[in-house]
């Protein structure tokens, strides 16, 4: 079971560096902020469309917060003052992401 899990985790983290690669290469900043933004309009238009108990409005609440934060957090690591104030900022927006995802 250990194994399997291993396995799988390794194909994990592959397909996400592959994925990083590919952003990198084909996506520049008004690109990313133009996604960004449409991600965060077609979240609302999903909230909107949860039934409404009380779970769900827990979950609706939590994805709009991270979705929404991917793009403002983004803008905010365009404007950096450092390199590596940027890449502090890029953290982050990477954690909503995930915890989008999630």
């Amino acid at each position: 079971m250990a194994r399997l899990w291993w396995m799988i985790a390794v194909r994990r983290k592959k397909q996400i560096d592959d994925l990083r690669l590919t952003i990198a290469d084909t996506m520049d900043e008004k690109t990313f902020k133009d996604r960004t933004k449409k991600l965060a309009l077609q979240v609302m238009r999903l909230v909107e469309n949860l039934p409404h108990t009380r779970s769900a409005d827990v979950i609706a609440r939590q994805i709009l917060r991270s979705a929404t934060s991917i793009g403002a957090n983004y803008r905010a690591a365009c404007r950096a003052k450092s390199p590596a104030d940027m890449i502090v900022k890029l953290k982050i927006v990477e954690e909503e992401s995930d915890e989008t995802i999630y």
